[in-house]
């Protein structure tokens, strides 16, 4: 893992030389390394196209930046996704650009407890995010948050259903709607900030960090 000093080297860098999101996704990577068990992978998929062969990468709503995966998954053309391969997607990493401000936790369960009608945008990337890898760190470079969704079968069943009606509607050449098949569910999750500022509080951060059970 990167030191204090190499990582705020790397931020100054960023903001001085070429301040966009995916110059942060390496840094990401090197921090939660610690958190890749003897029997977990990385991988990069948000330069993904949905097609048969992503599909399980796309989930609900979009291709995150990173995810965590069994080491035991091979990802393969599919037009339906099995529950058990589904269960070997572990989690995944959201990157927004540097310092580019984070939905709040308030707003996510706004947008949640009001079942509204529509959602779009980075609202809508994050739910989905959450509901189908189940966990998620949210970061922009300086603050750190991990979501995590409560395990219920009930709700791994509906949203495995649910994203292969997306893949069978989209198939057939219609748009879907996945948030109004999943609004009225009912779910709860953690959302813990890992640090608010990484570079303020760098040594309980990189704690925190080290504690993450995927």
């Amino acid at each position: 893992m990167l030191s204090k000093e190499e990582y705020i080297e790397e931020i100054g860098l960023i903001e001085k030389q070429n301040y966009v999101e995916v110059e942060l996704y390496p840094l990401v990577a090197d921090i939660i390394n610690p958190t890749l068990k003897n029997s977990l992978s990385k991988r990069y998929v948000f330069g993904r196209r949905k097609s048969n062969m992503g599909q399980i990468y796309y989930g609900l709503s979009n291709f995150p930046d990173i995810v965590i995966l069994d080491k035991n998954y091979q990802n393969k053309a599919r037009k339906s996704i099995e529950i058990e391969e589904w269960k070997k997607l572990r989690g995944c990493v959201e990157i927004k650009s540097l310092k580019h401000d984070l939905i709040t936790e308030e707003k996510i369960k706004s947008t949640i407890s009001n079942s509204f009608e529509h959602i779009t945008g980075e609202m809508g990337q994050l739910i989905g995010d959450l509901l189908w890898y189940k966990k998620v760190i949210y970061t922009n470079g300086i603050e750190w948050r991990f979501l995590s969704l409560d395990d219920k079968e009930e709700i791994d069943n509906t949203i495995v259903q649910v994203v292969n009606k997306r893949i069978e509607t989209e198939e057939a050449g219609n748009s879907f709607d996945w948030w109004k098949n999943i609004k009225d569910l009912s779910f709860n999750y953690t959302d813990i900030y890992l640090s608010k500022d990484c570079i303020q509080e760098w040594d309980e951060f990189v704690k925190k960090v080290k504690e993450i059970e995927w």
